[in-house]
């Protein structure tokens, strides 16, 4: 068989019709009884003599038919075309618009009949409604009442005896009866008198619709509801059609192959009916047969190698199927221009496909919009790892709501161009389609990768979000499952329903389950290596369909997930039930809970959860790495919680893993729940805590060494220098005789204190004690003082400031005898304000820190000094966020407190114990809370809580807002460091308060003591950066979204996610503290004012100064 496809013949024979609003659908085939000879339909049948040929239908022959079958339709309208009569769209249809009377056909008939025959409606003055045979009663019900349908065209006898009965059910249950119109033989399109004139036929113009009266009708898939008709306007038609023409391609004189697909489809009915007639191409169609002969893959190469077409567009699961057969890849080069369409194909299939030298289109397109792709990528396909992404329309606007994942839906607009033919929302003011498509936007939206769709995203109990499409696409690869969806909305993580290939198999019992599950396993892997961690499926959380429930599919053949999970709901949550309370693991449990046997199983099960990074982790003491540094996620916290809780039969908090997050605290809590009896689990884990908690205070808190023999000097004699009754700072001292030591000066608070010490006439001399760094500790100082606006010439003034290097943690601070003496000697204050600012470890990884601070206790207890230095320790609003009290007062709270504290909470609140436990006279422990950034300069350390969170913006869009009454206690830091300076130089006693001169002040509270609501602060941080604020739980899923998808360069915020889990009051603190004291020990605490718009319009300039955030500076 021969087929004519020469292109420049066909283009001399094809008039491109006018799109200037002079004609609607029905008049351009009139125009192209201009263009008689030019072939609009194409099929192949066998003669009578058995040889096969191809007959065309060309534009005339076809033009023609449609005024032969629009006369019949005329007479069911009570209207005659032979005289110009036609019906006017004059009544209001149901959708709003002006529609004519509708006709609704529900058949399955060839395409070379079904689509003349709509275009017949339309030229009669009706308005066809094309509807899926696969419907069910209830869905054709809907359908026929929503469109207001007076009149029916059905099957002819015995083209299928289903349907029939479908529709007779529903005509019943409506108790209405359809004008019914016999669907066209081939005698009813063609006139049998050959005395006719064909063209005779055409009478008079036919009198223009309005613009905005309805053309036709199609409908929606139905995938989480009944369908829904869809309303194609003229202008709506036209428009469409005019921009497939400004598409910058020619098809001129190739033909479309669309003959498997069923001709109500929208790429069946649309582009056939509207934007193939000024484009030049012809329809290929299959062997004429009623009904149509089902399609097979098989079958379809067969034809197109019979008669390959010139274009052609298949479903994904065509596509992923043709990849794997070299004859198929070979015919398939002989198609031109190739592509897919009617959902989401995976990335896989078109890199094997583009790899065997077929290169396919990703479509994408809806009803309700027409195509929403470019065609340019049909001969430039995009980079090799972009092939599932398309180039977007131009003809209309898009716009991309984000859904804080990292995803956007799709929004469709309107231009004096063209526009959606529904509008269900509106956006920035303005009316869109809402297309619930999920894509990720790539190169900056320049291409589009689809996802999934908003009512296909799960949305888990944690707030992380799975979208299934591309996991599905990968799955649905194995040869064992046919389709498969996910499940998991409102659960803390996903599972999946299989329906398998063999639609016999059903399995009977346990074996049967795990050898399915084990036979789709590998595809699943890879599912789970491609998906965020949160979204992964276990194996214990796969379900298997019945026979007895069939997986119910729209017409177009997809999946009704919410139907389906909602009928397999015994199923689900049969199965978060057993991995709740069997989660499946082959290592056995200990027989005797030892300390040791715990250790090694939870070590195991661990590693286990973890695929192996604990193992492979570098750290010096892998039992005390926190699990959420190497892997560990919500699902996966989940799978190690399950396994303690069974194997001990014991009740284990949901958040068991995230109060426990190393393997030796998480042994330890095990243990301690163990030994509980039941019902005391929960108290037993935090008592767990508190037990470490106790152990490392007793293990710092003993053998304190002796004490100088007085104090006052060694044998009455000067020390170093400094007379008897000099080196204090107390009210009775002289004048620049206070010597301080100060640790952590490189940072912040330590800087602005450094800053304000020398500025004292009452201080001699400042030691500034940091840690070995990259850089000599000098530049370091200077930059620290630059950084933060500070007068680095200070650190000159007078020789007041001497810059020591040391090692808190190491004998004599590892400095040498000398200089360590001489310190001990003359200090007469000691601020330890040095420590590692982590809310991601544990109090196991604050070991050093602790005895660093014992061994500055050792060094003040052994003192020559003439009185005993002081001790200040700069604590934290974290180490008594667990006290039950609302307001905290400045008082010692007992170690167990801690219990269920994060680890830098607990160190703070060990040294507090420290202190306190400790031979010292005077310690005072210096809650601080939320430092802000420095009055006038904006200095707000970037590695801090907010400047991370503000941050986040560049990447989530958004900031977040708190509850309504949520109020911060932020203090600027150079007010803190006053405040400081105030307390450490005191001219009074410590515990003089209101005139008690015996009280001690071992605890104060350093806070604004003047309050400012979070929703009044963040709106002038977003208007600084030209973004929005949005609720706490929309902006911390962007968080998670973010984080999963970027690495910590890129998104910082990431760094602090488990402190943002903890949710909104983390903005805050979470507690109100006391400041009374504090208040009547320092003026600058006293006269501190709330931060206000001005500040947070500082610390943005600063933060951009610094490079840290984007924009001007």
């Amino acid at each position: 068989m021969t087929v004519d496809t020469d292109a420049a013949r066909a283009g001399a024979a094809f008039r491109e019709p006018p799109l200037d609003y002079t004609r609607q659908i029905s008049q351009l085939y009139d125009w192209h009884l201009a263009s008689p000879d030019f072939t609009f339909i194409r099929y192949p049948e066998t003669g009578a003599d058995g040889k096969d040929r191809v007959v065309d239908w060309t534009y005339e022959r076809a033009s023609l038919a449609i005024h032969a079958f629009a006369r019949k339709v005329a007479k069911h309208l009570g209207t005659d075309l032979d005289k110009g009569e036609v019906v006017s769209a004059e009544k209001l249809g149901s959708d709003g618009r002006l529609s004519a009377p509708v006709v609704a056909i529900f058949a399955n008939g060839p395409p070379m009949t079904y689509l003349p025959m709509s275009l017949a409606i339309i030229r009669a003055g009706a308005v066809p409604f094309p509807i899926s045979i696969n419907n069910s009663k209830e869905a054709l019900v809907s359908l026929l009442k929503r469109s207001g349908a007076t009149m029916l065209i059905p099957n002819p006898a015995g083209a299928g005896q289903m349907y029939d009965d479908v529709l007779a059910a529903a005509l019943q249950e409506m108790g209405e009866k359809l004008d019914e119109i016999a669907y066209p033989s081939f005698d009813d399109f063609f006139l049998s008198s050959a005395a006719t004139d064909p063209r005779s036929l055409i009478r008079t113009p036919l009198k223009l619709q309005p613009w905005d009266s309805t053309a036709y009708i199609l409908h929606s898939s139905g995938s989480t509801n009944h369908p829904k008709p869809i309303y194609h306007t003229h202008r709506y038609v036209v428009n469409a059609t005019r921009e497939f023409k400004n598409s910058g391609e020619s098809f001129v004189g190739h033909s479309l192959f669309s003959g498997h697909l069923p001709p109500w489809h929208t790429m069946a009915f649309i582009f056939p009916a509207a934007c193939w007639v000024m484009s030049g191409i012809s329809l290929q169609f299959r062997p004429y047969s009623f009904p149509p002969k089902p399609l097979t893959p098989g079958d379809l190469l067969a034809e197109l190698d019979q008669s390959p077409p010139g274009l052609i567009a298949l479903p994904p699961t065509f596509w992923d199927m043709y990849s794997r057969d070299p004859k198929a890849i070979e015919t398939f080069r002989k198609v031109p221009w190739r592509a897919s369409g009617g959902g989401p194909i995976s990335l896989e299939t078109l890199q094997r496909l583009y790899t065997a030298g077929v290169s396919v289109l990703n479509g994408y397109g809806s009803t309700e919009a027409a195509m929403l792709t470019s065609t340019r990528f049909a001969n430039s396909p995009p980079a090799f790892d972009r092939l599932d992404c398309f180039v977007p329309t131009t003809k209309c606007p898009l716009y991309y709501r984000d859904q804080g994942d990292g995803t956007y839906e799709m929004l469709v607009g309107s231009n004096d161009r063209f526009g959606p033919n529904v509008i269900n929302d509106t956006y920035e003011g303005k009316e869109v389609y809402a297309t619930s498509d999920l894509f990720e936007l790539v190169d900056g939206g320049k291409l589009l990768r689809i996802v999934g769709r908003i009512d296909d995203q799960l949305m888990h109990s944690t707030g992380e979000k799975t979208n299934p499409g591309p996991l599905i696409a990968i799955i649905q690869e194995n040869a064992s499952v046919k389709s498969c969806c996910f499940f998991g909305r409102g659960r803390p993580f996903a599972g999946l329903l299989v329906e398998p290939a063999d639609t016999d198999f059903e399995p009977r019992n346990d074996e049967e389950l795990a050898a399915f599950r084990n036979a789709i396993w590998p595809d699943v892997q890879r599912a789970n290596a491609m998906a965020p961690t949160h979204s992964t499926i276990f194996k214990e959380m796969i379900v298997v369909a019945k026979k007895s429930k069939p997986f119910e599919r729209t017409p177009k053949n997809t999946l009704r997930i919410a139907f389906i999970v909602k009928n397999y709901a015994p199923e689900i949550d049969e199965a978060y039930a057993a991995f709740e309370d069997s989660a499946q693991t082959r290592i056995a449990a200990p027989q005797e809970w030892t300390p040791d046997s715990t250790l090694a199983y939870v070590r195991t099960i661990v590693d286990e959860a973890l695929e192996g990074a604990l193992a492979a982790s570098r750290e010096a003491d892998p039992l005390a790495v926190d699990l959420f540094s190497i892997g560990a996620d919500s699902l996966r916290a989940a799978k190690i919680r399950n396994v303690l809780a069974t194997s001990t039969k014991k009740r284990l908090d949901p958040m068991f893993v995230y109060a426990y997050p190393t393997v030796r605290t998480l042994a330890d809590a095990l243990l301690a729940v163990v030994e509980a009896a039941d019902g005391d689990e929960t108290a037993a884990a935090a008592g767990a805590k508190s037990d470490a908690a106790q152990a490392m205070l007793d293990k710092y808190s003993t053998n304190w060494p002796k004490k100088a023999a007085n104090g006052h000097g060694i044998n009455g004699k000067a020390v170093n220098g400094i007379a008897n009754g000099t080196a204090n700072g107390h009210a009775n001292g002289h004048a620049a005789d206070v010597v301080v030591l100060v640790t952590g000066t490189t940072g912040g608070l330590g800087a602005c204190l450094v800053s304000d010490l020398v500025k004292s006439s009452r201080v001699r001399k400042v030691y500034a004690v940091n840690r070995r760094g990259k850089q000599d500790l000098r530049t370091r100082q200077v930059d620290s003082f630059q950084e933060r606006g500070l007068d680095a010439h200070l650190l000159d003034e007078g020789g007041k400031v001497q810059l020591v290097v040391a090692d808190l943690e190491k004998p004599n601070l590892g400095l040498e005898q000398s200089l360590y003496e001489e310190m001990r000697d003359s200090v007469s204050v000691i601020v330890h304000n040095a420590w590692r600012l982590d809310f991601n470890l544990s109090l196991a990884s604050f070991e050093p820190l602790i005895k660093g601070t014992r061994n500055l206790i050792d060094m003040a207890l052994t003192s020559h000094a003439s009185h005993e230095p002081r001790f200040l320790f700069s604590s934290s609003i974290s180490a008594v966020l667990a006290v039950p009290d609302d307001v905290v007062l400045e008082d010692e709270f007992p170690l167990s407190a801690a219990g269920n504290q994060l680890g830098y909470g607990m160190g703070k609140m060990v040294t507090e114990h420290l202190l306190l436990a400790s031979p010292l006279a005077q310690t005072t422990s210096i809650r601080f809370g939320q430092l802000s950034g420095t009055l006038g300069y904006g200095y707000w350390s970037t590695t801090d809580w907010l400047p991370l969170l503000v941050k986040s913006y560049e990447v989530v869009g958004a900031l977040p807002l708190a509850g309504p009454n949520d109020a911060v206690s932020w203090i600027a830091m150079d007010v803190a460091a006053r405040t400081y300076a105030d307390v450490a130089l005191a001219q009074r006693e410590p515990g003089a308060v209101n005139g008690d001169t015996d009280a001690g002040e071992t605890t104060l509270h350093v806070v604004n003591p003047s309050l400012a609501l979070w929703n009044d602060i963040v709106p002038h941080l977003a208007a600084a950066l030209g973004t929005k604020t949005v609720p706490y739980a929309e902006w911390l899923a962007r968080v998670e979204a973010a984080s999963r998808t970027h690495s910590l360069d890129a998104f910082p915020t990431a760094k602090l996610l488990r402190f943002f889990s903890v949710g909104s009051a983390a903005l805050s603190g979470g507690k109100h503290l006391d400041t009374r004291r504090a208040q009547a020990c320092s003026p600058a605490l006293y006269k501190s004012k709330a931060v206000d718009g001005q500040q947070a319009r500082e610390w943005v300039a600063y933060w951009r100064r610094t490079g840290f955030l984007a924009g001007a500076q």
